[in-house]
């Protein structure tokens, strides 16, 4: 599950490395639903057996709420420089700025544009440009809504039960949007989390860092045992 405004070719180099070594990966776009519970369920159903979730910043956020509320559809979740917080009140007028740009330019480019300096990034960087093409596949529809999951999400360290599923949470060294120690908060919420933080990488990791994530999701994956029994006494 790729991040806001992000899209599979966020993921794509990461997929081929998987792909190489026998994993198969499908991406599932965020914004099809108003709010982040019913994304969750569509996400939860779309699947008639439990798989491992990956999800980059937002995605992350949407794996841990999908965990909490369908964890019989979660093996185990990969995140990746995502976090557990709830949203800061500080950013709420800032993201709805955001979206007011975007519909008054009926599309989200303006928002990708305003974010490269965020990622540091310049305009004529190959990257600077993919990031133009995928917010634009995004679309407003889905912008939009994943608004709305940002803004609205809740603090998965407020709650009283463990999850129950393993979790890689993979940070960037230099990640200033959700810093190495955010990460640490989401291996915190279940008995089976690891936190990996990967050197001179950033919030764009899974897009400069390839070989890296694909290598440490490679070898989470060889750690666990399918079909993974869920720990009831967590749940």
């Amino acid at each position: 599950m790729p991040g806001t405004l992000l899209n599979e070719r966020s993921f794509e180099a990461v997929a081929s490395r998987l792909f190489a070594a026998g994993i198969r990966t499908r991406t599932v776009v965020l914004g099809e639903e108003i709010t982040l519970s019913e994304e969750c369920r569509r996400i939860a159903e779309s699947t008639s057996y439990d798989e491992v979730w990956i999800g980059h910043s937002l995605g992350g956020i949407a794996a841990l709420q999908l965990a909490r509320l369908r964890p019989r559809s979660c093996a185990a979740l990969v995140t990746l420089a995502s976090t557990a917080r709830a949203d800061a009140p500080e950013n709420t007028p800032k993201r709805r700025n955001q979206l007011r740009m975007a519909e008054s330019a009926g599309s989200p480019r303006p928002v990708s544009l305003e974010m490269k300096p965020v990622f540091g990034l310049l305009p004529g960087q190959a990257l600077s440009q993919s990031l133009q093409t995928q917010a634009d596949e995004v679309g407003l529809h889905r912008f939009r809504n994943q608004t709305t999951y940002a803004i609205e999400r809740t603090d998965q360290r407020a709650s009283t039960q463990a999850l129950g599923c393993p979790i890689l949470a993979l940070s960037g060294a230099v990640d200033d949007i959700c810093r190495p120690e955010l990460s640490d908060e989401i291996a915190a919420l279940s008995p089976q989390g690891i936190h990996r933080s990967v050197s001179g990488a950033g919030h764009l990791l899974p897009m400069t860092h390839a070989n890296e994530i694909a290598a440490h999701i490679i070898d989470f994956l060889s750690t666990l045992t399918f079909p993974i029994k869920h720990n009831e006494n967590i749940l």
